[in-house]
């Protein structure tokens, strides 16, 4: 099991109360060159990122998830174009992207596909490390998050 469906098994047999968050894109987003755009924040006692998707118009964007309380900053070092560099094309790894041929011309796609676990907050900002501005045309993803704090007994750390 992965430690989101770890993370879960724990709330079900506490019986904690939890909700699945799923945030689709709702519009297209201007990113302007070598900066960062806010793009959701999340505050709750517990989570987990189950999956995430994200498309550009250029292979030198990304998205930045940052936990402070766990340490947790992806930083802006993991565009698009660096991914594939690490041979991030695969789909068994924690994330890959995905360019034309397989996308469509001049869409670029950045997808995470493991968990990840995450206490208090957490957010998501879009970067660009160009020169040129560009853009987040849509994307989204998907979120497990406790509802109420748990009782000390209980408690993931």
């Amino acid at each position: 099991m992965s430690a989101g469906e770890n993370l879960v098994t724990s709330w079900l047999e506490n019986r904690l109360p939890w909700k699945w968050v799923y945030a689709p894109s709702k519009a297209i987003i201007t990113i302007p060159a070598d900066s960062e755009v806010e793009y959701s924040e999340h505050l709750h006692p517990e989570g987990a990122l189950m999956q995430g998707v994200a498309a550009f118009d250029s292979p030198f964007c990304g998205i930045r998830v940052r936990c402070d309380s766990l340490g947790l900053d992806t930083g802006t070092t993991q565009t698009i174009s660096n991914t594939l560099l690490g041979g991030g094309s695969r789909v068994n790894i924690v994330a890959w992207a995905s360019v034309p041929p397989i996308t469509g011309a001049g869409i670029y796609v950045y997808q995470l596909v493991r968990p990840v676990v995450w206490i208090d907050k957490i957010e998501f900002t879009l970067f660009n490390t160009d020169s040129l501005p560009h853009r987040f045309l849509s994307g989204g993803y998907a979120m497990k998050v406790l509802l109420e704090r748990r009782v000390r007994e209980e408690a993931l750390v």
